[in-house]
């Protein structure tokens, strides 16, 4: 009998470590990772139904219990920022679960976006340079830490964690950090300089992509372009046909490649690539939509996983997806919905974004009204910050090798904003416009006197309805007045209104930062066309 008893409670004993689950976190936690300092630290996970839950980390201890399905979360005490290692641990029902090694503490960044945040600090101008930089001092340099997805993946519903390898490494250690974003590594740089303190980067961005495809569902209705995009894909999906779709993209490559071979045999110049007919642009299984525009599903994959994830803020580099020709506020409007989306996902409606205003490029004629529109969601959405590059970018390539004002000035604001330090954080700004009969003055706010590189140029006015060159006189003060080069009457003004605008950029303050390009109205009926 003795015996029989022992073999059952051995058995059941068995059971029940059958019955206890593994703590599963997502790949955000990990060894090498960076904890935001000075705010309450989220942690979640999933474990044993019920499980009493306690993290451990730098001295301070946090508390929960599971839920009936195993879920859990909870909120560390406060953090100072520090530079010496320690161990993240997480225990349940009082046994360690996990231990995370290497953990600093310190300022935590996400960086979003495209092409112009994904594109790599190993093809940047100063990559050499950073590289020396590096190499001298590299136990500065190992205070950076990033994390990135391994790959590009979308999802019809929100995943509790990346579907791809994800790890924390700092930048001495991993060579591979070079294949990742410039704008992120040179703006970590300025804040480990300023700030001897560690950073981490959470580097999510995919070239091509639109805002519709960082967007969670829930807030993509409500706005309305958004749900024009959102239906239209719905309709596309209903009766998406992925073989078909397959099968075109592959009719249409051979075809091409047969003109290839043709215009070879014939000495003729090969035929370009039509753009849909690169690798990326492959049909997907699931969307019969591009990753890169399909609603929801990016924002699902990349950014879902780490949603909630304590971090200092965001910096964002995206618009060239969706560029606008109108001045009728959809840019405006939807790129004020990501914000509003994802610092409901957080759970912190104050979160900083940063974002870039579009650079000088090409002569497509409507990057000018996507920076006016890019202005009007600086000014309209709380603690949103706009980093002015008009004076920057290449004529004919969308993707500038030179990095490192732009990120520059993403540290400037971050610097000035959020970390006390005295510096400028912005270049003149607009601020209105006071009409006169063939002229108007406007106010630019200044932090530093403002200045005309060279002479005045750039300027334009509208008259008889048809846009042409101005006059202008600046004031240190702050001014700019605009007028009619033939005195004739006005109803608007406008300055750096072009795609590739560099030759005439002027205005400067005197720490050479330069101001935002502006347009302004007679008045609210005046068309603006």
């Amino acid at each position: 009998m003795k015996k029989k008893l022992t073999v059952l409670l051995f058995i059941f004993a068995m059971f029940a470590a059958g019955l206890r689950a593994e703590v599963v976190m997502p790949k955000i936690f990990g060894d090498n990772m960076v904890v935001q300092s000075g705010k309450s630290v989220k942690v979640w996970g999933k474990s044993s139904p019920n499980a009493d839950i306690e993290v451990l980390y730098a001295g301070k201890k946090a508390k929960t219990k599971a839920s009936d399905k195993g879920e859990w979360s909870l909120y560390m005490p406060i953090l100072i920022a520090s530079k010496e290692p320690s161990d993240f641990k997480v225990l349940e029902n009082g046994k360690t679960a996990k231990t995370f090694s290497n953990v600093l503490t310190g300022e935590v960044w996400l960086a979003g976006g495209q092409s112009n945040m994904e594109f790599t600090i190993g093809a940047s101008t100063d990559f050499e340079s950073f590289k020396k930089r590096m190499n001298a001092d590299p136990q500065k340099y190992s205070l950076i830490r990033f994390i990135k997805p391994k790959k590009s993946n979308m999802s019809k519903t929100k995943l509790f964690d990346f579907d791809c390898d994800a790890k924390w490494s700092d930048i001495v250690s991993n060579p591979e950090f070079r294949f990742s974003s410039a704008v992120a590594f040179y703006f970590a740089e300025k804040l480990v300089d300023s700030l001897d303190i560690p950073v981490g980067l959470i580097i999510t961005p995919l070239g091509g992509s639109s805002m519709v495809a960082w967007v969670p569902e829930e807030f993509l209705k409500g706005e309305p372009t958004f749900e024009k995009e959102l239906k239209s894909f719905k309709e596309k999906l209903a009766t998406y046909n992925y073989n078909k779709a397959l099968d075109t993209f592959k009719k249409r490559n051979a075809e091409y490649e047969e003109s290839v071979k043709a215009a070879k045999a014939q000495g003729k110049p090969e035929p370009k690539k039509p753009y849909d007919l690169q690798p990326v642009w492959t049909p997907n299984p699931l969307s019969p939509n591009n990753i890169r525009s399909t609603p929801a599903w990016l924002y699902n994959a990349k950014i879902a996983p780490i949603a909630g994830y304590t971090i200092r803020g965001v910096i964002w580099y995206q618009g060239e997806a969706n560029l606008t020709w109108r001045l009728d506020g959809t840019f405006t409007s939807r790129f004020n919905r990501l914000m509003e989306a994802w610092r409901a996902e957080w759970k912190d409606v104050n979160m900083p974004f940063i974002f870039a205003q579009l650079p000088s490029f090409g002569k497509q004629r409507s990057w000018p009204e996507t920076r006016w529109q890019q202005f009007e969601s600086f000014k309209q959405t709380p603690n949103s910050h706009i980093v002015i590059t008009i004076d920057t970018g290449e004529e004919n390539d969308i993707h500038p090798k030179q990095k490192t004002p732009v990120a520059d000035r993403f540290a400037r604001i971050a610097l000035n904003k959020f970390y006390g330090k005295n510096i400028t954080a912005y270049g003149p700004m607009p601020v209105s416009a006071k009409f006169e009969s063939n002229s108007a003055t406007v106010k630019l706010d200044c932090k530093s006197d403002l200045k005309c590189s060279g002479s005045p140029r750039g300027f334009e006015v509208r008259s008889g309805g048809k846009w042409i060159s101005a006059k202008a006189k600046i004031s240190p003060e702050g001014f700019v007045r605009i007028s009619s080069p033939d005195g004739s009457k006005i109803d608007a003004v406008r300055y750096a209104w072009l795609d590739w605008a560099v030759p005439q950029v002027c205005l400067f303050d005197s720490e050479n930062l330069p101001a935002a390009p502006f347009v302004f109205f007679k008045d609210a009926n005046t068309p603006k066309k």
